[in-house]
């Protein structure tokens, strides 16, 4: 729920260790709220059972907005090497993950601002992907990209979750997108009962 109003029932589904779930659905029928919810941050009615342990650094948001996300009074060179410092990340790591998906490390020099959406959506999932979560929800990460750059990031965060064994919800309005980067779709416009176990 949403409010006072129902989004979706019937849904029930298992998210594997380290799978890549698309999930799609027209706008307003609570792929957000439900990425939502399976982070803590929504109430809802239901039931959501972890049978793993999760520290709450460990499951994550990626959001189809990053200036909203980042600080823009400061580099990111220092909220990067924020991150580092109180999650104890090595260098070696923040270095061959930035290599990885392609940073230039004089953009860290530059605030969010000073820098193009594509980069700051791979800075982004940089910052995300150091902390080594093991749930990661996507939320339309790339809907604000052009079309050249949305195919480049949607595989750069799939091919590096895949090979960080990091499970991934993929929010997405484009099914078709969805299916050609993920396991499998799940496609809120086709539930009829209520109940949700995750």
């Amino acid at each position: 729920m949403r409010g006072n109003r129902t989004l979706f029932t019937g849904l029930s589904f298992s998210l594997g260790e380290g799978e890549i779930v698309g999930l799609c659905g027209d706008s307003g029928s609570g792929k957000t709220s439900l990425g939502d919810a399976l982070l803590g941050l929504l109430p809802y009615q239901g039931n959501i059972a972890f049978h793993t342990l999760l520290h709450r650094y460990q499951t994550l948001k990626l959001y189809q907005d990053p200036p909203s996300s980042f600080a823009d009074h400061t580099t990111l060179k220092s909220l990067i090497d924020d991150v580092i410092k109180l999650h104890k990340v090595s260098k070696k790591r923040a270095d061959l993950l930035s290599s990885q998906l392609g940073l230039n490390q004089r953009l860290f020099e530059r605030s969010a601002s000073e820098v193009s959406g594509g980069e700051l959506q791979r800075i982004a999932l940089l910052r995300a992907l150091l902390l080594k979560p093991k749930l990661l929800i996507a939320d339309e990460p790339t809907s604000r990209l052009d079309p050249i750059t949305s195919k480049a990031i949607t595989h750069l965060l799939v091919d590096q979750c895949r090979e960080e064994n990091c499970t991934v919800l993929f929010i997405s309005h484009d099914r078709t997108q969805l299916e050609k980067v993920c396991d499998r779709v799940i496609d809120l416009q086709s539930l009829t009962t209520s109940k949700a176990v995750i």
